[in-house]
C-alpha cells in the first residue's frame, strides 16, 4: 500500500512540475512575442532610439527568461532564439530595416514554435 502511495506523490509532483514549466514557457513567450512587436512599431513609427533601447531590454529579459527555460527545454533551440534576438539591436542601429524585419520575422516564428511544442498535442507526445 505504501508504494502505491508513493508512486501518486511521484505522480503528482511530475504532473505540478510539468504544468509549471508549461506555464512558464508561456508566460515567457508571450512577453517576449510582446516585446518584439513593440520593438516592430517603434521601428515603423520612427522611433529607432526607443526601439533600441527596447531591443536592449528585451536582451536582458531573454537572459533571464533563458535561465529558467534551460532546465527543461532543449539548449539547441534555445540558442537559436538567442542568435535572433542577439541581431537586432546593431541591426536598429545601423538602420539596416530589412535585415531588421528578417531576423524580427526568425526570433518571432522560433519564440512561437517554442511555445508551440509545449501544447500536449498528440504529435508533441510521440
Amino acid at each position: 500500500m505504501n508504494r502505491i502511495w508513493a508512486a501518486a506523490v511521484i505522480f503528482l509532483l511530475l504532473a505540478g512540475l510539468c504544468v509549471l514549466g508549461f506555464h512558464n514557457t508561456i508566460t515567457c513567450t508571450g512577453d517576449l512575442l510582446l516585446s518584439l512587436s513593440e520593438i516592430e512599431s517603434n521601428l515603423k513609427e520612427g522611433e529607432s532610439v526607443l526601439a533600441g533601447r527596447r531591443a536592449e531590454e528585451l536582451l536582458e529579459k531573454w537572459d533571464d527568461y533563458h535561465h529558467s527555460l534551460s532546465l527543461y527545454l532543449p539548449h539547441a533551440r534555445l540558442e537559436s532564439i538567442d542568435q535572433a534576438l542577439a541581431a537586432l539591436p546593431p541591426l536598429i542601429e545601423e538602420g539596416n530595416l530589412q535585415e531588421f524585419q528578417i531576423e524580427y520575422n526568425r526570433a518571432a516564428l522560433q519564440i512561437e514554435r517554442l511555445k508551440d511544442t509545449e501544447y500536449p498535442f498528440l504529435e508533441n507526445i510521440l
